[in-house]
This record gives structure tokens, C-alpha cells and sequence, in this order.
């Protein structure tokens, strides 16, 4: 199994599937799986849950990687917008 470093630990993190396919450059396969993973979790835990956050950020990279500039920046607005709303709650929410 993948691993990576998570941005605010120094412990190594399975990779997800998406992740998986974007480090290979398999970007179609990795994108049904983003936005599959935002339907899930913005349905499961609200559209202003931190890790829907943290999913857009990396879908955005994704979009952006396909040249997809646009969408991206409105993915990475999204992300921001909640992280401002987040700021300075528990890190773990």
C-alpha cells in the first residue's frame, strides 16, 4: 500500500485511491473518485466539514494538473472559504 506524510503530522498516511491514480497520472481514473468522495462526505458530514475542505484542495490540484485552471480555482475557493469558517476550531473538526 501507497503512503504519504499527512500536512500536519510527521506519521504516514495511506494513500486513497484518487491519490493513488493522480501520483500516476491516471487523472480519469482519479476523478470520478474525487467527486464521488465530496458526495459522500459532504452528505455525511455537510458541505462546511473541513475534510470536505481538504478534498476539494486535492481535487482542485487535480484539475489544475489537467490544464482545467477555471474549475480549479473555484474548487480552491470552496476550500478556502471553509477553512475560514474553521479558523480557529479544534484542528481535529
Amino acid at each position: 500500500m501507497s503512503e504519504r506524510k499527512d500536512k500536519n503530522t510527521t506519521s504516514p498516511k495511506p494513500m486513497t485511491d484518487s491519490e493513488l491514480y493522480q501520483a500516476q497520472g491516471k487523472y480519469v481514473e482519479a476523478e470520478p473518485l474525487y467527486k464521488r468522495a465530496l458526495a459522500i462526505f459532504e452528505k455525511a458530514l455537510g458541505p462546511e466539514h473541513s475534510d470536505v475542505a481538504a478534498i476539494s484542495e486535492n481535487y482542485a490540484v487535480l484539475l489544475r494538473q489537467t490544464g482545467r485552471s477555471a474549475e480549479a480555482n473555484e474548487m480552491e475557493a470552496r476550500a478556502k472559504a471553509i477553512r475560514a469558517k474553521h479558523a480557529g476550531e479544534n484542528p481535529a473538526n
